[in-house]
């Protein structure tokens, strides 16, 4: 490989490749019965698959450089997709 990908540099870090997709969870007072339905009290998207997991998870932990090849939309999804695993990419405080 030759050139820069967002920070890599030879000789260590970690590469995951897989998926990258999208997570939704509801909030509801509680499950409702077959055939039933429940008051969605609050709805939560969040960066999900299980090589971006895994990913975060590597940094997290501390591993650095951590690069992610996945496949994402080109719409306001896929958008959202990336920007939330760029953000999860950055060094915390």
């Amino acid at each position: 490989m030759t050139g820069e990908m967002a920070g890599w540099r030879a000789g260590g870090g970690f590469l995951v490749v897989g998926q990258v997709g999208r997570d939704l969870a509801l909030l509801v007072e509680d499950l409702p019965q077959p055939g039933g339905s429940r008051v969605v009290h609050e709805r939560l998207e969040r960066l999900g698959g299980k090589a971006a997991s895994q990913a975060v998870g590597l940094r997290q932990l501390g591993a650095d450089p951590v690069a992610l090849i996945g496949v994402v939309g080109e719409d306001d999804a896929g958008r959202r997709v990336l920007d939330e695993a760029v953000a999860c990419g950055r060094p915390g405080p």
